[in-house]
């Protein structure tokens, strides 16, 4: 135990101290006083868990008197382990292996990552819980997408319009807003949209040439 405790020891000062060099490398142009107040707290956190603590009194054996709640849960921590043998590294499964591997589990995944060092149980529970909902990430990927399919289809409409704008408007997109014509994919919805597009960027095109006048850039 004591060549794995060492092994321990050395994997987690080894991950806390590059936690803490990405944390000085990224704030050390900053002033003091514009360090995050949760960027102070996580290296003060991180220095805590480099410091050693001592273990000489911790007794070897600890009694524990199970209530029918007690019961409940190591009931399905002892189905989940049956499901994932490879969790315990013991000939067999046993009460005391279950403790251990649970509290190994916790104190590994969260109380050695110093960015929950200072979060509330509460807020610890109400992360966990979040798991299993949409990342922020998958959010933003789900919206990009819808404007993808938005812009897809109005591009579509575009161009169908444009490619009938010849016989049947001959003097070209001014005679067709000017005739408030539909077409028959979002009825007026779209000579309005249209519209707007075309003004936006004439409105767009006349500040870029008015900008470039005053640099003195002619066109």
């Amino acid at each position: 135990m004591d060549q794995d405790l060492n092994f321990i020891r050395q994997q987690t000062t080894s991950r806390l101290k590059k936690r803490r060099n990405i944390l000085i490398k990224q704030y050390e142009k900053f002033p003091d006083e514009k360090i995050p107040e949760k960027v102070i707290l996580e290296l003060q956190s991180i220095q805590k868990l480099l410091n050693e603590v001592s273990i000489e009194d911790i007794p070897k054996q600890i009694s524990l008197k199970m209530s029918d709640l007690e019961k409940w849960y190591f009931a399905l921590m002892l189905d989940w382990i049956t499901d994932h043998p490879d969790a315990i590294n013991a000939a067999r499964i046993s009460r005391a292996e279950i403790y251990k591997f649970t509290m190994h589990f916790f104190v590994d995944n969260i109380i050695l990552n110093s960015k929950n060092q200072n979060l509330s149980l509460s807020t610890l529970k109400n992360n966990i819980s979040k798991i299993s909902e949409e990342s922020e990430f998958e959010k933003n990927i789900l919206q990009q997408l819808k404007e993808i399919k938005d812009v897809t289809t109005y591009s579509a409409s575009l161009s169908h319009v444009v490619a009938d704008m010849s016989s049947d408007f001959p003097n070209g997109i001014s005679d067709l807003l000017r005739n408030n014509q539909e077409n028959d994919l979002s009825e007026n919805s779209f000579s309005n949209s249209l519209k707007e597009f075309i003004e936006k960027r004439n409105f767009d095109k006349q500040n870029t040439t008015s900008k470039n006048n005053q640099l003195g850039f002619k066109r």
